[in-house]
């Protein structure tokens, strides 16, 4: 099987991936760096690192690509920055529809909003856990009125209440993507000066 970490070819390696998907992860952990892709024959991998012993051993390549998690960090944080302005267009297309009487295509519109917003969730919790984000002030009650905003909307779609979720949407969601546009912002910073 041959064997690439970064792109060079590595040598002396035996093992199922498994096996050798842990000595990467051990090696790039002592240089710093997180495995972020592994490649079977140029396919991606999905699943856990623990799935990959029942991987056959007919495998011919096998790949590893490693990087600084700082910079991974960074890329999550100005990823979620760059979905946020998608966030804000979604929420007020999906207020024009609720006020359009358009209710199905607003929900539809909302869920998306939704997700987006835990693609910020899952980045804040990523950098947290790795130590790279720190949970102070400033990041703690912006999470905290986004949590009261989000309640907001879901108190509205509970009661059926079309008018006041158009509301949150068109008149307040909009402070909240810009106070975190800034949050995410800051905290990159926070993350490259760091590094």
């Amino acid at each position: 099987m041959r064997i690439l970490v970064d792109d060079q070819v590595v040598a002396n390696q035996h093992g199922t991936p498994a096996e050798i998907v842990e000595l990467a992860r051990q090696a790039a952990e002592k240089k710093g760096r997180w495995i972020v892709e592994v490649r079977l024959d140029g396919q991606a991998w999905s699943g856990a690192a623990r799935d990959l012993a029942s991987v056959a051993s007919s495998v011919e390549e096998l790949s590893i690509r490693t990087q600084d998690p700082r910079d991974l960090m960074r890329q999550v944080l100005q990823q979620a920055a760059g979905e946020l302005e998608r966030a804000d267009r979604i929420q007020r297309a999906a207020a024009g529809d609720l006020q359009a009487g358009k209710i199905a295509d607003a929900m539809s519109q909302l869920g998306e909003a939704i997700e987006v917003w835990q693609t910020v969730q899952r980045g804040i919790e990523l950098g947290a856990s790795a130590g790279m984000i720190q949970l102070d002030g400033a990041v703690s009650g912006a999470v905290d009125r986004l949590r009261m905003h989000l309640e907001t909307l879901r108190s509205t779609i509970e009661s059926n209440d079309t008018s006041a979720l158009a509301d949150e949407l068109l008149y307040e969601m909009p402070g909240v993507v810009q106070e975190w546009r800034s949050v995410l912002c800051d905290l990159d910073e926070a993350v490259r000066t760091e590094a």
